[in-house]
């Protein structure tokens, strides 16, 4: 499991899942490439689940001091994988017309995430940007009063005054 190879193996299945993403668009008409590109997508998903399998097996699910949820990186990954789950159950026992859940499929593009874990710089990139959106949100609520404040003092100014036209062969009220 924590072999390079395995690693490598699962990055370079991240790639093509992306190229693959990238293939994909709505409007393909031909029968043939959809069905492909589905086939192809549900094997690279089928070895994701059992990566996640595999390593839920390995070191237990979320009891214990090295647990697979203790991840955060782990965590995004059971979420994709779970989607997937779910997108093969409901289209393999409903009759229902499924192409809302196309729209989970949108989930797999959180996959190439999983690289930025390989990098410890990015990682720490990617958890500082993550640290600091509360307080980005406190930073826009006094951006927004502000511009609240400019928005009244621009009515309260501005309001009935640009309301005519220099030219006098255009008329407003038409």
């Amino acid at each position: 499991m924590e072999h390079r190879y395995f690693d490598d193996f699962i990055y370079n299945l991240i790639a093509l899942n992306s190229i693959l993403l990238m293939i994909d668009y709505p409007t393909i008409t031909d029968p043939y490439t959809n069905n492909t590109i589905d086939l192809i997508g549900n094997i690279i998903s089928g070895i994701f689940v059992a990566e996640a399998v595999f390593k839920i097996v390995a070191k237990g699910f979320i009891i214990g001091p090295d647990t697979y949820l203790k991840d955060n990186w782990n965590i995004l990954d059971f979420i994709i994988v779970l989607s997937a789950i779910i997108t093969w159950i409901l289209t393999a026992f409903t009759t229902l017309d499924l192409t809302f859940m196309r729209g989970f499929r949108a989930l797999r593009a959180l996959r190439p995430l999983r690289i930025i874990s390989k990098d410890e710089h990015m990682k720490t990139v990617i958890n500082s940007l993550l640290k600091a959106i509360p307080n980005l949100f406190n930073v826009s609520v006094i951006y927004m009063f502000t511009m609240l404040v400019f928005a009244i003092l621009g009515v309260q100014l501005f309001s009935g005054t640009m309301s005519y036209c220099s030219d006098s062969t255009i008329s407003l009220k038409d």
